[in-house]
C-alpha cells in the first residue's frame, strides 16, 4: 500500500494560499472543518491523518502523521463569508491562479471534481470551498469577536466560532455514521473525538451557546437535536465540559 505524508506547513500555506486569493478578489473566507478545530484550545488532539497540538500563547505546532492514498486526501475548509458567487464557481475562480487546480478523483460512492493546491514533491492538498447556505447559515455575517485567529508565516488566519463548528462537526457525524459506505461510515470514529476535544476546548475557553443569537434557529435546533443522539449514544466524554458550554444534562432524557 502506497502511503505519503503531508506536513502542517503543506496544509497551512494551501490555507494561506486559498484565503489569499479570496481576498484579493473581495471575498472574506474563514475555515471550516479539521483545521479550524484544530485552532481551538491547548490540547486538541488529532489522530492521522492530523497530528496536532496547541501551545497556549505560541500558535499551531502540528506533526502530521501519514495518511493512506486509498482514504480521502487530506483537505483544508474554507467557509466563504461574502459575495454572490456559488462554491463551484469560487471553486472556478481560484482553479485561475497557477497554484491551484482541479482534478477528477474517483471514489467508490462517486466520481468528483476537486480542487487542489499544488505543494513541493507533487504533493497537493485538497481544498473545500462552502457558502453559509451549504452549512446552514443562512446569514454571512458572522461575529468577527468569536473567531479564532492565529497568525501561520505572518499571515492570519480564521476559524468559524466554536459553538457553529461544533454544531457542524455534529453534522459531519451524523452523516458519516449513516453512510453506507465502509469507508466513509469508519470516520465516524475520528468525528466523535473531534467532537469531544472541541467541546472541551470551547468549555476551557468560556463559549457558551447564548453567543449565538447570530446563529439560524434551525441550525441550533439540529445541533441540540444531534447532541441528544450523541449523548443517548454515550458518545459524550464529560459532561461537565456540555453544561458548560450550554447543553444541560437533562435535555437528552
Amino acid at each position: 500500500m502506497a502511503y505519503t505524508s503531508i506536513s502542517f506547513e503543506q496544509i497551512a500555506n494551501a490555507a494561506l494560499k486559498a484565503t489569499s486569493v479570496l481576498a484579493l478578489n473581495g471575498y472574506e473566507s474563514c475555515l471550516s472543518g479539521p483545521l479550524a478545530c484544530a485552532m481551538y484550545g491547548r490540547g486538541i488532539a488529532m489522530p492521522n491523518p492530523y497530528v496536532c497540538t496547541l501551545c497556549e500563547n505560541v500558535g499551531l505546532v502540528v506533526q502530521c502523521g501519514v495518511y493512506s492514498l486509498l482514504s480521502p486526501p487530506q483537505r483544508v475548509d474554507i467557509v466563504v463569508l461574502s459575495g454572490q458567487h456559488n462554491s463551484d464557481q469560487l471553486r472556478e475562480l481560484l482553479s485561475k491562479d497557477e497554484a491551484f487546480f482541479i482534478a477528477i478523483t474517483k471514489q467508490p460512492q462517486s466520481i468528483r471534481e476537486n480542487l487542489y493546491c499544488r505543494g513541493p514533491d507533487s504533493v497537493a492538498v485538497r481544498v473545500v470551498i462552502l457558502t453559509p447556505g451549504l452549512i446552514g447559515l443562512s446569514s454571512p455575517v458572522i461575529p468577527v469577536g468569536q473567531m479564532n485567529h492565529a497568525t501561520v508565516n505572518g499571515q492570519r488566519l480564521s476559524a468559524l466560532p466554536a459553538i457553529p463548528l461544533l454544531f457542524l462537526l455534529l453534522q459531519t457525524w451524523d452523516k458519516h455514521r449513516k453512510a453506507e459506505w465502509p469507508e466513509t461510515k469508519c470516520k465516524q470514529d475520528l468525528d466523535i473525538r473531534f467532537i469531544n476535544a472541541l467541546a472541551k476546548a470551547a468549555a476551557d475557553r468560556g463559549n457558551h451557546r447564548r453567543e449565538c443569537d447570530w446563529v439560524p434557529s434551525g441550525l441550533i435546533d439540529e445541533g441540540r437535536r444531534l447532541f441528544r443522539e450523541f449523548a443517548r449514544q454515550s458518545l459524550v466524554e464529560d459532561l461537565r465540559d456540555w453544561n458548560s458550554i450550554g447543553f444541560s444534562r437533562f435535555e437528552y432524557y
